[in-house]
C-alpha cells in the first residue's frame, strides 16, 4: 500500500491519502486487473476501485510496470455508503484482528470501521445478520433475497464470471457491505466492490479451461491444502435457484446485447498498445516474471479465454 503524507487526487477520481500499486507479478500480460476495473465501471458499479498502468522509479532505479489503484475503503470517492455501513471481507487467512465462520468454513473479516471502534451492541447486530443471510442462503429459504442488495448480487457475480476470478468462491478479496436499511431487517448485504483479479482464469499457469462457475467452487490446487476442488460459498446454493439465475439471465442478456464481449476485446487491444514498450522495460527488469512464453503469447491466450468464455456463458445464460 501507498500512504502518502496529505490527500492527493492521482487518478482524477477524488483526493485521498491511501493507494494501492499492484506489481501484477503473477499476471504475465500485465491486464487483468485492469481489466476487471474497465468491467466493473462499464456495468456500473460505481465503487469498482479505478485503475492506471504506471511505470515506478525508486531512488533513480528502474522497477517495472504496476497498476495504481485506489484502494477498497468506506470513504469519500472510495465506497460511500450511509453511517453504520460496515465492510467486510470473506478471506480464508483470517487477516484482520476480528474474524467470525460461517457455513462451507467461510471466514468473514471486519475490514471497516475495525472491530473495536464499533460498539458493542452494533458488531453483535451487523454479525447476527450476516449469520441470518447465511443461514437463509443455504436452508433454501423463500425470503432469502431480502437480505441482499439484488442487483448488486447480480452485476457481482456476472462480473467474477466474465472473468472466471478463481478467488471468488468467497475464498479472499470477497468484499460486501452491510448496509442499513429501512425494511424490517434493517440491513442489507451489498455485494462488492470487486477486487484482486491477477488469479483470474489461471492458477497460476497454465491457462484455466474456459468452462465452469468460478463462483461455486473453491479452487485448492495452488495451495495444495485439499485433494480436490470443492463447493464454497453462497452461489454454489444461488445457482440452483431458478429465482436467482432469472436475474442473472436477464442481465446478462442485456449486457451481451450492449457489447460486453466486443469491450472486452476492445481493452484488450487498447492495453496491448499502452503496454507495448514498457512490457520490454518491465520484463528486462524483471525475465522470470515472464514465464514460460514471451508477452504477446500470453495476451493472445487471454484473447482466446474470453472468446471461450463467451461461448460456454451464452449457453448457460441465454435463451438456446
Amino acid at each position: 500500500m501507498l500512504e502518502l503524507f496529505y490527500a492527493q487526487n492521482l487518478l482524477g477520481s477524488g483526493s485521498a491519502k491511501k493507494w494501492v500499486l499492484l506489481a501484477n507479478s503473477e499476471d504475465p500480460t500485465m491486464m487483468r486487473n485492469m481489466l476487471a476495473s474497465k468491467l466493473g465501471a462499464w456495468m456500473g458499479m460505481t465503487e469498482t476501485p479505478d485503475m492506471r498502468f504506471v511505470e515506478l522509479e525508486i531512488n533513480k532505479r528502474y522497477q517495472g510496470v504496476y497498476v495504481l489503484a485506489e484502494k477498497v475503503e468506506l470513504a469519500p470517492y472510495r465506497v460511500e455508503a450511509p453511517e453504520g455501513t460496515v465492510l467486510m471481507e470473506a478471506d480464508f487467512r483470517r487477516d484482520d484482528s476480528y474474524f467470525f465462520s460461517l457455513q462451507q468454513g467461510v471466514d468473514v473479516v471486519i475490514k471497516q470501521p475495525k472491530a473495536e471502534k464499533l460498539e458493542t451492541a452494533h458488531l453483535a447486530a451487523v454479525q447476527r445478520f450476516v449469520e441470518q443471510a447465511d443461514a437463509a442462503v443455504y436452508q433454501n429459504t423463500e425470503n432469502w433475497l431480502q437480505y441482499f442488495d439484488a442487483d448488486a448480487l447480480v452485476c457481482w457475480f456476472l462480473a467474477e464470471e466474465i472473468l472466471k476470478n478463481l478467488d471468488a468462491a468467497m475464498k479472499t478479496s470477497v468484499f460486501f457491505c452491510v448496509v442499513p436499511s429501512s425494511d424490517p431487517l434493517a440491513y442489507k448485504i451489498r455485494m462488492g466492490p470487486i477486487w484482486d483479479f491477477d488469479h483470474m482464469n489461471r492458477n497460476p499457469d497454465p491457462e484455466q479451461p474456459a468452462t465452469g462457475w468460478a463462483t461455486t467452487v473453491l479452487n485448492y490446487q495452488e495451495f495444495k491444502e485439499e485433494p480436490e476442488d470443492i463447493l464454497r460459498g453462497w452461489y454454489s446454493v444461488l445457482t440452483q435457484r431458478n429465482d436467482f439465475m432469472n436475474l442473472v439471465k436477464a442481465k446478462y442478456s442485456a449486457m451481451a446485447q450492449q457489447g460486453v464481449w466486443d469491450q472486452m476485446d476492445a481493452w484488450i487491444t487498447s492495453f496491448s498498445k499502452e503496454l507495448e514498450l514498457a512490457q520490454q522495460a518491465n520484463y528486462a527488469a524483471w525475465p522470470d516474471d515472464l514465464q514460460s512464453k514471451p508477452w504477446e503469447a500470453h495476451v493472445q491466450a487471454l484473447r482466446d479465454f474470453f472468446y471461450q468464455r463467451r461461448q460456454w456463458l451464452d449457453e448457460q445464460l441465454l435463451p438456446g
